[in-house]
């Protein structure tokens, strides 16, 4: 039997695709990938499913790869929110924290000129600090 397009195993193999292509630095294939995964994952998986909240975060990394800075910041703080909101894997919630303090710092260094207020770089360690202290590894 063939598997239709929004057949779940389509949609994690379109992201596990986005992140190989991160990977090798193929940043706009990947997302393009990447935004056919979630468009997907939206209307395919519950929002119960940490896979949704995943592949949204995994697509705010890939825009952060492009330099894309506020669309990542949107994506990751998605992402975090809805793995915070299901209760997902420590570990998960920590990635995704750590991928944004890794995407303010390099905000800030890219674009000095950008109003600090943007760029949250110890709002996001802070937060992360907060998290490894209640979730030790």
């Amino acid at each position: 039997s063939r598997l239709g397009a929004d057949h779940a195993d389509v949609i994690i193999s379109l992201n596990n695709l986005a992140k190989v292509l991160q990977d090798q630095g193929q940043f706009d294939v990947a997302l393009d990938f990447s935004n056919q995964s979630v468009e997907k994952a939206r209307r395919v998986f519950a929002k119960s499913d940490p896979k949704l909240w995943v592949f949204i975060a995994r697509r705010g990394s890939i825009h952060a790869s492009l330099k894309k800075w506020q669309e990542a910041d949107a994506d990751l703080q998605e992402g975090l929110n809805g793995l915070k909101g299901i209760e997902a894997p420590p570990a998960r919630i920590r990635m995704t924290l750590s991928d944004l303090v890794k995407l303010h710092n390099d905000w800030a260094a890219a674009e000095p000129s950008v109003p600090q207020e943007k760029i949250e770089a110890k709002k996001w360690q802070d937060a992360l600090d907060q998290f490894n202290a209640a979730h030790p590894k």
